[in-house]
């Protein structure tokens, strides 16, 4: 971001047997409203506490994603750099204790265009599910206005051995190669 986001913090952190915790507090901004509820730390680093959110920018979620998996994994390539412009909402409901997230992230019309060809990408509605440390997902959209349907899945998101499989499929005909592939014959 290239500009000053004020914040606004309503409640309190409590420190409980040598726990930092956390009790329904409101984090404001003119992006979204979030609350956080839970231990933050302790004494030993754990942590478990749960973050809400309604109409999240897919933009910020999309880069607090990469910057946590650049953190663990510098090196690697996210699938999610594939792509670009990314638009849309989400309503994110997600528990954080080591080695496990659970719950769930909710997009609204998530829109993204690809690195290559810049082939714009919708899915109205998609329910990213959190199960430990899994990820799933599945949706209907379209793909350069052809319909698509796309699925996911994540395991074992915090190793470096982590499995990461999908399928994308799509019918593709000569009106798309013409309008985004130029020298493709079909």
């Amino acid at each position: 971001w290239h500009e000053t986001i004020p914040i606004t913090i309503k409640g309190s952190f409590l420190n409980i047997k040598k726990s930092l915790v956390t009790k329904d507090l409101q984090i404001k901004t003119k992006l979204t409203d979030m609350s956080v509820n839970g231990k933050i730390a302790d004494a030993n680093k754990n942590y478990d506490f749960n973050v809400k959110a309604n109409n999240l920018s897919i933009k910020i979620l999309k880069d607090a994603f990469l910057i946590l998996m650049k953190y663990l994994n510098p090196n690697d390539k996210n699938f999610i750099e594939n792509f670009y412009d990314f638009n849309g909402l989400a309503d994110m409901n997600l528990s954080f204790s080591p080695k496990n997230i659970s719950g769930n992230i909710i997009t609204h019309n998530l829109s993204a265009k690809t690195v290559k060809f810049s082939i714009p990408v919708v899915f109205p509605y998609v329910d990213f599910s959190f199960d430990e440390d899994d990820v799933y997902a599945k949706a209907f959209g379209t793909f350069g206005n052809e319909k698509v349907y796309s699925d996911l899945v994540a395991k074992d998101i915090f190793d470096n051995d982590r499995i990461v499989i999908g399928n994308v499929v799509a019918k593709l005909g000569s009106k798309f190669a013409k309008l985004y592939i130029p020298d493709a014959d079909i």
